[in-house]
């Protein structure tokens, strides 16, 4: 019983995880309300947040892997970013669509 809730602790998609509850939220919620930053811009940073940490703790293990991990972290950045960017542009575009209907 012990190990199945260490490892949902550990599941990146659970509101569990320790990095995301005590690391990244804080710094995209830092970034969107003190610094004054977009949705965009403060999820790209804070995913290169991610890939900087990530790539670290991993270079201590084997430099091939931190750079892997730091390339990768990145990359689902830009795919996350691009991802909310599209979806809200989609969202507004249908909207604009359903009011010239109506």
């Amino acid at each position: 019983m012990e190990n199945k809730n260490f490892i949902s602790r550990c599941n990146p998609t659970s509101r569990e995880y320790v990095p995301r509850k005590y690391i990244f939220y804080p710094t995209y919620k830092f970034l969107r309300r003190e610094m004054n930053l977009d949705k965009y811009s403060s999820n790209m940073i804070t995913w290169t947040f991610s890939a900087t940490l990530h790539a670290a703790v991993m270079t201590s293990v084997n430099p091939i892997i931190g750079m892997f991990y730091g390339t990768l972290f990145l990359g689902l950045g830009i795919l996350d970013t691009r991802h909310k960017f599209l979806r809200t542009k989609s969202r507004k575009l249908l909207k604009d669509s359903l009011e010239q209907i109506i």
